[in-house]
């Protein structure tokens, strides 16, 4: 029996060979920027896509498989369900969705370097349960978020 994480990214694998490499990574990208990071502003959403590049400098994974793993970005959850669920792009300012496209290209064009080492992170004020990740450590709390790093299997 296929694994729903294998399903899924055998469904978007043909997703994106019937769309444009390009629009397709970025959609995906630009998506889970604005769905974890929305409220926080374009500081929130370079945040997010620390988490995303240093998971891909350590696992050699692209961002936007590194997204799509099986709850870890909880945008994404509902397709473990329903893997045709599609997220409906958040309502922001112009300025905002232009800050995250240019942030996009940068991602995809492999040009972007994080600002901090941040791999894993978590609304504390939305979880009913403690990440068992964590393993306790406080944290850097910023924003709505506590964010971490060196979190297995990401650890340097």
């Amino acid at each position: 029996m296929i694994s729903s994480k294998k399903f899924i990214t055998k469904v978007l694998v043909k997703e994106a060979e019937a769309k444009s490499p390009w629009d397709w990574r970025h959609q995906i990208l630009y998506d889970t920027l604005l769905g974890e990071g929305v409220s926080e502003g374009v500081d929130g959403v370079k945040l997010i896509l620390d988490t995303l590049t240093n998971r891909f400098n350590k696992s050699g994974l692209p961002t936007w498989i590194e997204a799509l793993k099986n709850k870890q970005y909880s945008m994404w959850n509902r397709r473990i369900e329903n893997p045709s669920w599609r997220p409906e792009t958040p309502t922001t300012s112009q300025a905002l969705g232009s800050a995250t496209s240019n942030l996009v290209r940068q991602a995809v064009d492999n040009i972007y370097e994080p600002g901090t080492d941040f791999t894993h992170y978590y609304n504390p004020d939305l979880v009913t349960n403690i990440p068992g990740w964590s393993s306790g450590e406080p944290g850097t709390r910023i924003g709505n978020h506590l964010f971490f790093s060196d979190i297995a299997p990401y650890k340097k």
